[in-house]
């Protein structure tokens, strides 16, 4: 879209009207999608000013919190989010992500559980799952997971790094090669080769 031309109709809108809201809301989303979080969060700040129930403001702004890294900020947003509207599946996913950064793993696989209720195919959502139960000590569980990932998405490289990391805590050395090979093949994280060599020196 052509988010400077939007951020200057909706402006002029806000100097005309500066309680319309829905204009507040389209203008920190319009932010939000050019990467200035920071003034989005000043416009989505107003906007629950005037709406402090506005489910998709705080969906937003614990969405920019998140990309710029600020995750207990996200957390307190994205909670909201969802307690608001437990149906809004981003929020659901979002959260869960966003508990995982925090190291609450448990709350973390929650939250996935519930976003893969309102939609069992979300790929991202079911690759965070396998990685919150692969934390909570669920290795078949994260396998499953990692494994259906890859069906969806045949180059998921991270799926199948964390999917031989759960092979390897379980001895299965071989088949934790096999998916070393497609790791290193797509280009992923330097130490599948140190992985590698330590199973075939198990085997």
């Amino acid at each position: 879209g052509n988010f400077l031309e939007a951020r200057f109709h909706f402006k002029k809108v806000i100097d005309l009207e500066p309680f319309d809201w829905s204009t507040m809301y389209n203008l920190a989303r319009t932010f939000e999608e050019i990467g200035d979080y920071e003034t989005s969060r000043t416009y989505y700040n107003k906007t629950l000013r005037l709406q402090p129930y506005h489910t998709e403001s705080f969906l937003g702004r614990g969405r920019t919190y998140w990309k710029d890294s600020l995750f207990n900020e996200a957390y307190v947003d994205l909670k909201n989010a969802v307690m608001y509207a437990p149906h809004m599946v981003e929020a659901q996913y979002l959260l869960g992500v966003c508990l995982l950064k925090l190291g609450e793993n448990r709350e973390a696989l929650e939250a996935l559980e519930n976003c893969l209720e309102l939609d069992k195919d979300h790929l991202n959502a079911m690759y965070h799952r396998g990685i919150a139960r692969a934390r909570t000590g669920d290795i078949f569980g994260a396998i499953y997971d990692f494994g259906n990932s890859i069906k969806k998405d045949q180059n998921f490289i991270m799926a199948y790094y964390n999917r031989a990391k759960c092979f390897m805590a379980i001895n299965y050395w071989r088949v934790a090669i096999n998916d070393l090979n497609k790791t290193i093949e797509l280009s992923g994280p330097d130490d599948a080769y140190a992985r590698r060599g330590y199973c075939y020196l198990k085997i």
